[in-house]
């Protein structure tokens, strides 16, 4: 897998220019709140269309501006886990599933159904998102991604809004399902131990700018002097530095 991300952003007095390569397959991007982890998320997903640049996901160019390629998401066949899970309201779990899948109805049924046991939704498939736990709608959402059969995922601060009970439990869930998954997962976040557990290798990122790339485990136990003094400012760096 190879990932090469070049683009350029303006968002009023912010301007994100990001510049990274990578050939991992579980990516974790690390940041401070408002310094683009999320915007250069969605400019890979094709949600938001970069001022300038280019980005290729092994060998498929998403998005060249000078060449004037700019595919649209369902083409990027990338899957996006907002950080509000994005759930229908009025669909069951078992329809939320289904809505990710193309196909003949049966087909789409019979792949819903056999997502949602493989999820352990079964039991689950007929409530609706307003009556399930934060860990089962997540879950849902998931296996709407991995139903649509993505090539690449992509997670926006998955655990951001649980507890930290709730984020372990539910980070055990996350890596048992990715397990499986063959593709490319990129996941973005401010939390060092959601990413050393979730990517192989690290982009860390300051006002818009990639400052470090490189493998997670020796960038977070000897960071370059260079963006040291700047990890302390991220949260949750400073008390987990060093402990792994």
């Amino acid at each position: 897998m190879s990932l090469n991300v070049k683009i350029k952003k303006d968002m009023g007095d912010f301007c994100l220019d990001m510049d990274f390569f990578t050939e991992a397959k579980r990516i974790g991007i690390l940041g401070a709140s408002g310094s683009g982890k999320s915007l250069t998320l969605k400019s890979i997903a094709g949600i938001e269309k970069p001022r300038e640049g280019c980005i290729c996901c092994e060998g498929k160019i998403f998005f060249d501006s000078h060449r004037k390629i700019n595919l649209p998401a369902a083409r990027r066949r990338a899957g996006y886990l907002f950080q509000s899970l994005a759930l229908f309201p009025n669909m069951t779990a078992l329809e939320n599933i289904e809505a990710g899948i193309k196909g003949k109805r049966r087909e789409r049924l019979e792949r819903a159904r056999e997502t949602a046991e493989k999820f352990g939704l079964t039991a689950l498939s007929e409530r609706y998102p307003s009556a399930l736990s934060y860990g089962q709608r997540q879950r849902v959402a998931l296996a709407r991604i991995i139903a649509s059969e993505p090539e690449i995922i992509l997670l926006d601060e998955p655990f951001s809004s649980l507890d930290s009970f709730m984020r372990d439990e539910t980070l055990k869930t996350l890596l048992g399902i990715l397990e499986s998954f063959e593709g490319t997962v990129i996941t973005v976040s401010h939390n060092i131990k959601e990413l050393y557990a979730l990517s192989s290798e690290l982009v860390i990122i300051e006002d818009g700018r990639a400052i470090a790339t490189g493998n997670t485990g020796e960038l977070m136990n000897d960071p370059p002097d260079s963006v040291c003094a700047r990890l302390m400012g991220i949260k949750n760096f400073s008390d987990n530095i060093k402990i792994f």
